[in-house]
């Protein structure tokens, strides 16, 4: 392999985790790009690379998310609910935050 020939299989590789949405594989991918390109000074390489890592880590967050609050939809309310419920779900502050609009 050359240098360029890792890096382009690398980028690749990232963008087919990507899309399959294997977003902790890409992050995985760009810890070994992200030396060469500082090693040879190509801030425009970096950049982008920062920009897709921010990509995949606010689709992880969103990912988990809704995985956390599976109930998650602004019609629901604390009348419907009740008072007494908002402890066991761990995003009760976001019902609180939204309740008015349902």
């Amino acid at each position: 392999f050359t240098e360029s020939g890792l890096v382009g299989l690398l980028e690749q590789a990232a963008a087919s985790f990507s899309m399959a949405g294997m977003y902790e594989a890409v992050n995985e991918v760009y810890k070994v790009l992200i030396p060469i390109h500082e090693a040879n000074r190509d801030a425009k390489k970096l950049s982008t690379i920062h920009g897709k890592l921010q990509e995949a880590f606010s689709k992880i967050v969103h990912q988990f998310f809704f995985m956390t609050c599976p109930f998650f939809t602004f019609y629901y309310t604390e009348h419907w609910l009740g008072a007494d419920v908002w402890h066991l779900f761990p995003c009760w502050f976001l019902w609180n935050q939204v309740r008015g609009f349902g």
